[in-house]
């Protein structure tokens, strides 16, 4: 899993100059907030998971995929119990769109009479993009969704997203083959306003 975590984090934390605030959507076994918290510079990690049960399990039977005990800056032996993590047991989808719909200074779904501040990195380790599936393809295409994402994003912001299995020098155009859904997902993040996209893929799961 190392290969996987390591490649979908350390892009992003690394492409901002000075990552303090990072998101992280799903993640619930907690391997892609241990990668989150080896950088120094994060003062606050706010993961939004809507599975309180998965976490539960994976604290217990997957313990080694939250293992902080050997990352420098942590207060803690389990990710979860850093004293810079914040994890919301709610709904994504309707987490981001509260809180950021009408952009920065809305009332934030983590404490009521609080206001959620930007993130600098936020990190999308949700269900892959799947034409077939409803609900994951309003996760990922669904506008209101996006400009939340956006809105939420400080002014230096990241956002990273897996799009499943990477595609081949074989394979047709994503706009009339099996990867029409990355071709959806680059035209909503377009029509927010994200500016510069960039598609890599990880060399041993193959997920771009």
């Amino acid at each position: 899993e190392a290969a996987y975590h390591e490649a979908l984090v350390h892009p992003a934390m690394i492409a901002h100059p000075n990552p303090k605030r990072v998101a992280i959507i799903g993640g619930g076994e907690g391997a892609t907030l241990r990668e989150v918290l080896k950088h120094d510079t994060v003062a606050e990690a706010v993961m939004v998971e809507i599975d309180e049960e998965l976490v539960g399990l994976c604290r217990d039977y997957l313990a080694e995929w939250s293992d902080c005990s050997d990352v420098g800056g942590s207060d803690a032996d389990s990710c979860f119990g850093d004293s810079r993590v914040k994890v919301a047991f709610e709904d994504a989808f309707k987490w981001f769109i509260d809180s950021f719909e009408e952009g920065e200074g809305v009332m934030s779904a983590l404490g009521e009479g609080e206001q959620e501040e930007l993130f600098d990195v936020i990190i999308m380790d949700a269900l892959d993009p799947d034409r077939l599936a409803t609900l994951v393809g309003s996760l990922y295409k669904d506008n209101q969704f996006v400009n939340a994402l956006f809105n939420g994003l400080s002014a230096q912001g990241v956002l990273v997203m897996q799009l499943g299995e990477a595609d081949s020098s074989d394979d047709p155009g994503a706009d009339m083959g099996r990867y029409q859904d990355v071709a959806d997902i680059k035209e909503a993040l377009q029509n927010v306003g994200f500016e510069s996209m960039h598609i890599y893929d990880e060399g041993h799961s193959h997920f771009s």
